[in-house]
């Protein structure tokens, strides 16, 4: 699964995912029924012509979470080097700087 934006994703196989709870909280707004609404209809004006899937439960994906700071990270190159963006550290396998 590809990544296209915070809560956006491409199957790779013609189909669009959105994950509703990281998409309004990357946009700023409260997990709200009427909120989750307004996106999807936002979303199936588009008229994209791609089949879209949205869901609740937020997409598997690998991820690098900081032991330092909590602060998450799906970049792949984040991942691979044990990477946190937000205190610019890279972690060793022990959790240290």
């Amino acid at each position: 699964m590809k990544r296209l934006a915070p809560g956006v994703y491409d199957d790779e196989k013609g189909g669009l995912h959105l994950d509703l709870p990281e998409l309004l909280a990357a946009h700023g707004y409260a997990d709200t029924a009427e909120n989750r609404a307004t996106m999807i209809a936002a979303v199936h004006n588009l008229n994209l012509g791609i089949p879209v899937d949205e869901t609740d439960t937020p997409i598997a994906r690998p991820a690098f979470t900081c032991p330092l700071c909590g602060w998450v990270s799906h970049h792949p190159k984040d991942i691979a080097e044990r990477y946190c963006g937000h205190c610019h550290v890279f972690i060793d396998d022990e959790g240290a700087l």
